[in-house]
Formats: structure tokens, C-alpha cells, sequence
């Protein structure tokens, strides 16, 4: 583990607060942490809120608090990650909140840009960025280009659109996201969502065009059993906002999600990350994803086709 700093010599409040949930992330923590020890803006405070975790990833944490008196670390029962925002967000002192999951990856200049977007735009109250997406491996699976400006990233989000601006990869000023509450743990599945459009009620929203960010993606991201609750949820989310902006329309589920009864198909998944692996010339990763989609839909000639490639890298 680096070291840090190892004593706090000043009380001030920090201008950052990162807000990071953590639920048995152990294979993935350190990589995150240091992603946010390594940033070139170094005025921060990281709030690790421990979720229940039964893995290792309490000892973790402990170690790098000893270690730096910028990270803060606190345990609750299992809440999930709305609880655990909006816990974080109690604690935050700082100007700005920067948000963080335990298995992603800052680039080292991220707080500094963000920053300076936000004190450069006043009129702004949060910014995202692009961000690379990667297997659960830590691979690249492809860059998420999102829009830029205000109007288009709001369009997309009152259509439901989350990916306009990442949760993940937004910075925040800390008035509005408690102007606003946090999260409301009344849409524990597309919390972004609705915090999103919210957020855009109060101030502008902008990307920044170049990927400061690694999102690490995993099978549990992928809600399969989980998705009509979530569907549902959009739904409520988009109805309720065209309401707060009186606007005469309602959604349907089956407007949301057009594919709301097709069946989904995890090897599709792993397919997809595995001719991601080909493409980067990473054989093994390659290999691993096609004999997942082989386990999972063996008799699928697009599982055998992927394995072949994938040998053949």
C-alpha cells in the first residue's frame, strides 16, 4: 500500500467530498482508492461507508484509514447503495461531491477537471464525463461518448436515458444534491435516474469529452431479474417529472421498455466482452468470457463462433 499523507495538519473543510459505497468489493478496492489517492487535485475527503460487507473489505479500508487521515471510513448494516449515499452525504464537509463505486477507476486528473468545469460554469451543477467501460477483468469493453450540453442530456434523461450523464462519473455541488435530498430510496433499482433528472431541475448538466473514468461492469449490473421492477420504477420517475414540469403526458412500461417480455440472455453478455478481449489482443480474457458463453448457452453456434475467434487471437 502507498503511503500517504500521514497526519492531518489542517482543519479546514476539504473542497471535495468523494462519496464511495462498499459491499464485499475486496477484489477491487485497492484499485479504486488509489485511483482517488493519485489525483493531481489532492484537497479532498473519501467517505467509505461499509454496507454489510462479510468479505475483507472492512480490513481494507481500515488499513488506508490508518494511513490517511483524508479517509473517512464508517460501517452500517446492509442498506444498499441508496442508503449508503445518502448516509455518505451527511457526513460530506466539502464544496463538491465527487461520485465513486468500489470497483471503478478514476484517471488521475479527474477532480482537477471537473473542477475547474464547475468554477468556470457557475450556472452548472454537476458534470460528468466520458468513461471507459470495462469487464469484470479490468479489460476494455468499448468508450460510452455521452452528449455534452444541458438540453440534450436533459432530453435523453426525461426519456429515461441514465447514460446521458453517469452517476459514476459525476462531480456535484453539494448544495444542490441536498437541495434535492440525495437519492430517494423509493427507486432503489434507477436511483441515478431520478437523482439525475432532479438535479437538472435546479442547474445545468455537462459532460466533459474525454474519459476520466473506468467503469467496471460485472453480471450483477446487468438487473435480468430485476427488470420490470426496474421498468416500473422508470416509468414512475418520468411521470412524476413530466408532472413537476406540467407537461400533459404519461409513460407506459411497455413505452420505456419496448422488450419488457423478451427473454435476455446473459451469454450475450459474455460474448460481447469476449470479442472486446479480441479486439485488445487479450487472449486469455478472450478465452474466459467464451467458455462462459459456452456454459451458458452451449448450443447457440454464436458461443462456439466467439470461442473459436477467441483461440484463434
Amino acid at each position: 500500500m502507498t503511503q500517504y499523507l500521514t497526519n492531518n495538519t489542517t482543519t479546514h473543510s476539504p473542497l471535495i467530498s468523494v462519496l464511495m459505497p462498499v459491499y464485499n468489493a475486496q477484489d477491487y478496492l485497492t484499485e479504486a482508492i488509489e485511483s482517488i489517492l493519485n489525483q493531481t487535485s489532492s484537497d479532498f475527503e473519501l467517505i467509505c461507508i461499509n454496507d454489510g460487507s462479510t468479505d475483507d473489505s472492512l480490513s481494507i479500508l481500515n488499513g488506508y484509514q490508518k494511513c490517511d487521515p483524508r479517509i473517512i471510513v464508517l460501517s452500517q448494516e446492509n442498506q444498499g447503495v441508496v442508503g449508503s449515499r445518502n448516509n455518505a452525504l451527511t457526513h460530506a464537509k466539502g464544496e463538491f461531491i465527487a461520485l465513486m463505486d468500489a470497483d471503478d477507476l478514476c484517471d488521475p486528473t479527474r477532480f482537477e477537471k471537473q473542477i475547474g468545469f464547475l468554477k468556470a460554469n457557475p450556472d452548472h451543477v454537476a458534470v460528468g464525463s466520458y468513461l471507459i467501460r470495462s469487464d469484470p477483468y479490468g479489460s476494455p469493453a468499448g468508450m460510452q461518448k455521452p452528449p455534452l450540453n444541458h438540453e440534450t442530456i436533459e432530453s435523453a434523461l426525461i426519456q429515461g436515458d441514465g447514460s446521458a450523464i453517469t452517476q459514476a462519473t459525476m462531480m456535484i455541488r453539494t448544495h444542490a444534491l441536498k437541495a434535492i435530498n440525495g437519492w430517494s430510496p423509493e427507486y432503489n433499482f434507477v436511483e441515478d435516474l431520478d437523482m439525475q433528472i432532479r438535479l437538472s431541475e435546479l442547474g445545468k448538466l455537462a459532460n466533459l469529452p474525454e474519459a476520466l473514468f473506468t467503469y467496471r461492469r460485472h453480471m450483477n449490473s446487468f438487473c435480468f431479474r430485476n427488470y420490470k421492477s426496474m421498468t416500473t420504477q422508470i416509468a414512475d420517475i418520468l411521470n412524476q417529472a413530466y408532472k413537476r414540469r406540467n407537461l400533459d403526458k404519461q409513460v407506459t412500461l411497455y413505452q420505456v421498455r419496448p422488450d419488457l417480455n423478451q427473454k435476455h440472455n446473459p451469454a450475450d453478455i459474455y460474448r460481447n466482452w469476449a470479442y472486446h478481449a479480441i479486439e485488445n489482443r487479450n487472449r486469455l480474457i478472450a478465452c474466459k468470457h467464451a467458455l462462459n458463453a459456452l456454459r451458458r448457452d452451449p448450443f447457440n453456434t454464436k458461443s462456439w463462433k466467439v470461442a473459436y475467434c477467441s483461440l484463434s487471437a
